[in-house]
Protein backbone atom coordinates (compact mmCIF):
# COMPACT_ATOMS: atom_id res chain seq x y z
CA UNK A 1 0.00 0.00 0.00
CA UNK A 2 2.96 1.97 0.74
CA UNK A 3 4.01 2.41 -2.94
CA UNK A 4 0.22 3.60 -3.87
CA UNK A 5 1.19 6.36 -1.57
CA UNK A 6 4.47 7.11 -3.18
CA UNK A 7 3.16 6.64 -7.10
CA UNK A 8 0.14 9.36 -5.81
CA UNK A 9 2.58 12.16 -4.40
CA UNK A 10 5.15 11.84 -7.31
CA UNK A 11 2.14 12.11 -9.50
CA UNK A 12 1.16 15.21 -7.56
CA UNK A 13 4.73 16.91 -7.46
CA UNK A 14 5.12 15.98 -11.32
CA UNK A 15 1.63 17.64 -12.25
CA UNK A 16 2.45 20.84 -10.21
CA UNK A 17 5.63 21.48 -11.56
CA UNK A 18 4.49 21.04 -15.45
CA UNK A 19 1.28 22.77 -14.64
CA UNK A 20 2.93 25.75 -13.08
CA UNK A 21 6.33 25.76 -15.76
CA UNK A 22 3.60 25.64 -18.52
CA UNK A 23 1.36 28.45 -17.24
CA UNK A 24 4.66 30.84 -17.68
CA UNK A 25 3.94 30.37 -21.65
CA UNK A 26 1.11 32.33 -22.82
CA UNK A 27 -1.91 31.38 -25.55
CA UNK A 28 1.06 32.36 -28.12
CA UNK A 29 2.68 29.04 -27.52
CA UNK A 30 -0.06 26.61 -27.94
CA UNK A 31 -2.60 25.55 -30.64
CA UNK A 32 -6.03 25.06 -29.67
CA UNK A 33 -6.31 28.23 -27.04
CA UNK A 34 -7.14 32.15 -27.97
CA UNK A 35 -6.40 35.12 -26.20
CA UNK A 36 -10.01 34.82 -24.56
CA UNK A 37 -9.89 31.48 -23.08
CA UNK A 38 -6.33 32.20 -21.94
CA UNK A 39 -7.33 35.23 -19.79
CA UNK A 40 -10.24 33.64 -18.07
CA UNK A 41 -8.93 29.99 -18.04
CA UNK A 42 -5.12 29.85 -18.17
CA UNK A 43 -4.23 27.70 -14.91
CA UNK A 44 -7.50 25.12 -16.34
CA UNK A 45 -5.65 24.90 -19.78
CA UNK A 46 -2.69 24.29 -18.40
CA UNK A 47 -3.73 21.58 -16.21
CA UNK A 48 -6.42 20.48 -18.52
CA UNK A 49 -3.15 19.43 -20.86
CA UNK A 50 -1.38 18.40 -18.29
CA UNK A 51 -3.78 15.63 -17.34
CA UNK A 52 -4.82 14.39 -20.33
CA UNK A 53 -0.83 13.71 -21.26
CA UNK A 54 -0.27 12.49 -18.26
CA UNK A 55 -3.41 9.76 -18.87
CA UNK A 56 -1.74 9.40 -22.29
CA UNK A 57 -5.04 10.15 -23.79
CA UNK A 58 -4.48 13.09 -25.49
CA UNK A 59 -7.13 14.45 -27.12
CA UNK A 60 -5.34 16.73 -29.67
CA UNK A 61 -7.40 20.08 -28.70
CA UNK A 62 -4.51 21.79 -27.22
CA UNK A 63 -1.40 21.57 -28.64
CA UNK A 64 2.31 22.80 -28.35
CA UNK A 65 3.19 25.77 -31.11
CA UNK A 66 6.44 26.96 -30.05
CA UNK A 67 9.52 25.07 -30.20
CA UNK A 68 10.09 25.75 -26.81
CA UNK A 69 7.35 23.90 -25.57
CA UNK A 70 7.51 21.16 -27.73
CA UNK A 71 10.86 20.89 -25.68
CA UNK A 72 9.15 21.47 -22.76
CA UNK A 73 6.39 18.81 -23.44
CA UNK A 74 8.96 16.12 -24.76
CA UNK A 75 10.63 16.49 -21.42
CA UNK A 76 7.78 16.14 -19.32
CA UNK A 77 6.60 13.15 -21.47
CA UNK A 78 9.69 11.44 -21.33
CA UNK A 79 9.90 11.72 -17.14
CA UNK A 80 6.23 10.13 -17.23
CA UNK A 81 7.59 7.33 -19.13
CA UNK A 82 10.90 6.61 -17.42
CA UNK A 83 8.64 6.73 -14.21
CA UNK A 84 5.96 4.52 -15.74
CA UNK A 85 8.72 2.21 -16.78
CA UNK A 86 10.86 1.95 -13.52
CA UNK A 87 7.16 1.93 -11.24
CA UNK A 88 6.09 -1.61 -13.25
CA UNK A 89 9.68 -2.83 -13.50
CA UNK A 90 11.13 -2.74 -10.06
CA UNK A 91 7.42 -2.78 -7.99
CA UNK A 92 7.24 -6.49 -7.02
CA UNK A 93 3.25 -5.80 -6.43
CA UNK A 94 2.83 -5.69 -9.95
CA UNK A 95 5.19 -8.65 -10.29
CA UNK A 96 2.93 -10.85 -7.90
CA UNK A 97 -0.26 -9.72 -9.42
CA UNK A 98 0.82 -10.66 -13.52
CA UNK A 99 2.34 -13.82 -12.59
Amino acid sequence: MNIFKNIIIISIIIIFIFTLLMYNFDYNHWNGITKEDDKENRLINRLYFVMSTLSTTGYGDVTPKTKKMKIIVMIFQFILLISLISILSTNTYFNDLFN
